[in-house]
């Protein structure tokens, strides 16, 4: 077996936090969990991990199209047996799906007066994937909203300690809920991991929220990051060996540790690049030409018949012509921000 989480929690998962201190793999670990799906269960108390097993069975034995969402459903299969995590207790678990926002967070007791407050990243849904996009020119998007008042909500006083995390846009979501945290929450949170999420606009950077927060944020990114190289993630970042290249390192199940520490790799050239482009959008367009953008590109996709972006991996020839057909209604300003910003993406590093 690889040196992944999934081997720390094999491995070491009957150790208590006593015999073993909690630590930056146990804080991805439970950063995932918000990825498995719990509407089912009625959070009117809280449930134990060992717990969640029976009351989500059905849909734990679907198999999945996402590798990535299988691993984490198999990884509480696993926590659900181990001495270390089968008695942590999952609390306030919420899920908001529209055409507005994609949000999803549960808070994780690890004892009378310690919680870990997890956010779920994007989703398939092209809902969460323009939340992702409109960071580029607009904040607070209304997933960053909900995660400020879901964290306020979770900082009751009995709380002394809190841990916030999350992978992917929950990375971000982390950060943000720490941003709008009022002086008493500030004071108990203990530390933010953002895994590989991507980071903040100028205006958020230099603000003095960020400042009160910014040295407990913790940003682990894989050799091959493509989100967590988004925008600007200032803070102190710990590059993370990856068994995967390219985008499929996004997936933290590939990511490589050593017993309760992550293996540290260097950031790939691929990756230099992709945040050289990035940039080179936020400062070359206004925040209207970036609005601009994201409006077109989704509108295109959502009249061609998508819903997930999983969707674009696949050939139809229905949703090929649907696209041609969209891209012949748009203006001339349209096309000219669309092709223009694609371009920067599309253009071939190796010939520069």
């Amino acid at each position: 077996m690889q040196d992944t989480i999934l081997k720390y929690i094999k491995v070491l998962g009957n150790y208590s936090f006593e015999e073993l201190e909690f630590n930056e793999v146990d804080a991805l670990i439970l950063s995932l969990i918000p990825y498995v799906d719990l509407s089912d269960i009625k959070f009117k108390q809280s449930v134990a991990i060992k717990d969640v097993l029976n009351l989500t069975k059905k849909k734990f034995n679907l198999k999945r199209k996402d590798s990535f969402l299988d691993n984490t459903r198999n990884m509480l299969n696993i926590l659900a047996t181990k001495d270390r995590y089968k008695d942590l207790l999952l609390e306030n678990y919420v899920k908001i799906n529209n055409k507005q926002e994609q949000f999803g967070a549960i808070t994780i007791r690890l004892d009378k007066h310690t919680i870990f407050v997890a956010f779920e990243g994007t989703e398939d849904n092209l809902v969460g994937w323009e939340e992702d996009f409109r960071m580029s020119h607009m904040y607070p998007i209304p997933a960053q909203k909900s995660a400020g008042i879901y964290l306020q909500e979770q900082a009751k006083l009995n709380n002394f300690h809190i841990y916030i995390g999350g992978h992917s846009k929950g990375g971000n979501l982390s950060m943000a809920a720490g941003l709008k945290a009022n002086f008493l929450t500030r004071l108990r949170i203990k530390r933010i991991y953002n895994f590989d999420g991507p980071g903040f606009l100028d205006n958020q950077l230099k603000s003095r929220n960020f400042a009160k927060i910014s040295k407990k944020i913790c940003t682990y990114i894989p050799e091959e990051s493509v989100v967590g190289v988004l925008l600007n993630n200032p803070t102190k970042t710990k590059v993370i060996k990856s068994y995967a290249k390219r985008t499929l390192a996004h997936d933290a199940f590939t990511w490589q540790c050593f017993g309760s520490i992550f293996c540290e790799g260097v950031l790939s050239d691929y990756s230099y690049n992709v945040q050289r482009k990035v940039r080179q959008i936020m400062s070359n367009y206004t925040n209207d030409d970036k609005k601009l953008f994201v409006d077109t590109f989704f509108k295109i996709l959502y009249n061609s018949g998508y819903t997930e972006k999983s969707e674009l991996n696949k050939v139809s020839f229905i949703k090929a012509k649907n696209i041609i057909k969209e891209m012949h209604k748009l203006s001339k300003e349209e096309k000219n921000i669309l092709f223009d910003i694609l371009k920067i993406f599309l253009k071939d590093d190796k010939h520069e």
